[in-house]
C-alpha cells in the first residue's frame, strides 16, 4: 500500500547561552513590546522628518480645489502647485499646534488621551475671540495717562461712525 509517513523529529528550544570568560550565561529574551512602546517609538521617528508632509498631496489637492472653487463660484479653478504647497504647510502647521494644545490641556487634566473637550477647549484658546478683545481695551485703559476720560476717545468715533451711517 502506501509508505508509513515518518514522524518529523520534535524540536525543542533551548535558551541560548553565551561564554564570558568561560561562565555560561543565559541570554535575556527580548522583551516584547506593548503597543504604546511602539506607537511612541513611531511617533518619534515621523517627528525626526521635519520636512515631510504627513497629509497626501493628492487628497489635499483635491480637496484644496474644491474649497477654492465654492469660494470663487468657479467649477475647476486654477492653483498653481507652490500655493497648494503653501496651504498644506499652513493647514499642516495649524493642525499640528492645535493637537499640541489639546495634548497640554490633556495633561493638565491628569489624562493620556485626547478628548473631543480638548479640542474645543484648545480651538477657543487659540481662536481670536472676546479673550483677545477684553485684553486689547485692558491694555489700552491702562496705556492712557492718568487724568484722561477713559472711553472719551471711543464714544466720539462711534458718534461719528453713526453719523455717517444717517
Amino acid at each position: 500500500m502506501g509508505r508509513a509517513k515518518q514522524a518529523k523529529p520534535t524540536r525543542t528550544l533551548k535558551a541560548k547561552t553565551t561564554t564570558i570568560n568561560g561562565v555560561a550565561k543565559k541570554q535575556r529574551k527580548s522583551p516584547k513590546f506593548t503597543q504604546r512602546v511602539t506607537i511612541g517609538r513611531k511617533m518619534r521617528a515621523d517627528q525626526k522628518i521635519s520636512d515631510k508632509l504627513t497629509i497626501p498631496l493628492a487628497p489635499f489637492s483635491r480637496l484644496a480645489h474644491e474649497i477654492v472653487g465654492d469660494i470663487l463660484g468657479i467649477d475647476d479653478p486654477r492653483l498653481t502647485g507652490s500655493s497648494v504647497l503653501a496651504l498644506q504647510e499652513g493647514a499642516e502647521a495649524y493642525i499640528t499646534r492645535l493637537f499640541h494644545a489639546a495634548g497640554r490641556i490633556c495633561a493638565h487634566a491628569k489624562r493620556e488621551e485626547i478628548m473631543v473637550r480638548d479640542l474645543h477647549m484648545a480651538l477657543e484658546l487659540m481662536t481670536p475671540g472676546e479673550l483677545d478683545r477684553s485684553l486689547a481695551e485692558r491694555n489700552q485703559t491702562l496705556m492712557r495717562p492718568r487724568g484722561s476720560p477713559v472711553h472719551a476717545v471711543d464714544s466720539q468715533a462711534e458718534g461719528e461712525a453713526y453719523d455717517e451711517e444717517e
